[in-house]
């Protein structure tokens, strides 16, 4: 049976080319993009807290703390009534797709990442991070490594990039951004 894909999550660490993937649904396929990075930015601003990686990890822990990891899932859907026609990058956790593949139709997910070697990777995305010199994250090669580890999953339970890439639809690998 053919499957009507409508919707798209995409999974991956940071640097390996979520945002790019989210901008080709967005000129291509007329999809509305929305990133959780973005609804994390949001609510840093009302709290009136420094946009750095630190606040991000912190206010999203609350969140979770207080509403369960699928918060960011449900707080996108809330942004698209339809529940169709977007595309949603940055997640990173097995609830946020569990939670999105339950509740719309049509939902599918990728995976992205610049290599199956998890040191290669890491050392181009930092790599790219470096290029792309976002005050966010202005870190240096021991901070990158540690902020990866713990979105990777292992080290807390507030991220789980590993097992969410487990559980994706499609997956690809994006060494030219």
């Amino acid at each position: 049976m053919l499957q009507c894909y409508t919707s798209a999550g995409i999974v991956g660490p940071l640097y390996s080319g979520k945002t790019e993937i989210r901008r080709v649904f967005e000129q291509t396929l007329c999809y509305k993009g929305i990133s959780h990075s973005q609804i994390l930015r949001e609510e840093i601003g009302r709290r009136q807290l420094p946009m750095d990686r630190d606040s991000f990890t912190r206010v999203y822990q609350e969140l979770v703390e207080r509403y369960g990891h699928d918060i960011l899932a449900r707080l996108t859907l809330e942004r698209v009534p339809a529940r169709s026609g977007f595309v949603v990058d940055g997640i990173r956790h097995p609830a946020e797709l569990e939670y999105c593949r339950g509740n719309v139709e049509g939902f599918f997910s990728i995976g992205v990442d610049v290599s199956e070697n998890r040191d290669i990777s890491r050392r181009i995305r930092y790599n790219r991070m470096l290029e792309m010199g976002r005050d966010i994250d202005r870190v240096n090669w021991e901070g990158f490594v540690e902020r990866d580890m713990l979105e990777w999953g292992g080290v807390s339970d507030l991220y789980n990039i590993e097992e969410t890439l487990r559980l994706v639809d499609f997956r690809t690998l994006n060494n030219r951004t």
